[in-house]
């Protein structure tokens, strides 16, 4: 199935990418540049998993509205971060724009590969939905509870977010038996003072969520912010590739898993 191309994608995907001929899958790493554009210079059925962390659409009406940067959108201190890519996605073509990548995320996961897509309620159904047109069958929902979000007068605060947990039909990959995964995780955000990434995701949780991927699987983050993902692979013994538009946060998630395998190289000496 082609995808249909909305303007957003060439905003958020059309800058210059150095892509490399052949991107090597058994080693973490970061890679630069155009997530889709990268993407289609992946084989067919290369990937076991793909865990990520897009831009939500619901931010959008949020800059609109009160006229604050994404530099500082979600943060209550005066720290500013790097800009969020697609930060601005108009809500009008948040559809078309998941299922354009998700159809390639589709196309490199191997037959029984693993999909994990965090999202806020605003965007959860229409991730469910693309995420089907693509060929992704539901597995079911992993949830986030964060304890200490923000209360609000007359309403149930929005103390969770959501990950869409789904698999490309076949048997090629198995999920890890073993384990009976919790299907949530309950914990706090990163800490202001730790925090690499305007929405980072704490490293517990990446881990408990990816605990049901097979220990030697490769796994894909076409939005890899400031790396988590590819860094909780790293401890994991697991291999992360990560793409990143943002040539700032590039920089911090390639320090990180620099770090992460440094420390791994002493644990094992």
């Amino acid at each position: 199935m082609t995808a249909i191309r909305s303007p957003v994608s060439f905003k958020l995907f059309g800058m210059q990418t150095q892509t490399p001929e052949k991107i090597d899958l058994t080693r973490s790493q970061i890679l630069r540049g155009n997530s889709l554009k990268i993407l289609a210079s992946l084989p067919d059925g290369s990937i076991d998993a793909v865990v990520t962390d897009p831009p939500y659409a619901s931010l959008a009406d949020s800059l609109a509205s009160d006229k604050r940067k994404s530099e500082t959108m979600y943060s209550n201190s005066r720290r500013r971060y790097p800009a969020l890519a697609g930060a601005g996605i108009s809500p009008v073509f948040f559809g078309k724009w998941l299922l354009e990548w998700i159809e390639e995320c589709f196309r490199v996961l191997k037959p029984g590969g693993m999909f994990f897509c965090f999202m806020d309620w605003r965007g959860l159904p229409a991730l469910c939905e693309e995420a089907a047109i693509a060929g992704l069958r539901q597995d079911g929902l992993f949830v986030w509870h964060k304890p200490t979000s923000r209360p609000q007068q007359g309403k149930h605060k929005n103390a969770c977010e959501y990950v869409f947990v789904g698999r490309k039909p076949g048997d090629e990959v198995a999920p890890r038996r073993e384990v009976c995964g919790k299907g949530f995780f309950q914990g706090v955000p990163v800490q202001i003072a730790d925090r690499n990434h305007l929405t980072e995701k704490p490293l517990v949780l990446m881990t408990e969520l990816m605990s049901i991927i097979p220990s030697s699987a490769v796994v894909l983050d076409p939005f890899a912010g400031s790396g988590s993902t590819v860094v909780a692979c790293e401890q994991t013994g697991r291999i992360g590739i990560g793409v990143e538009i943002e040539p700032e946060y590039a920089a911090i998630a390639e320090r990180r898993l620099k770090e992460a395998q440094e420390k791994g190289a002493q644990a094992l000496s």
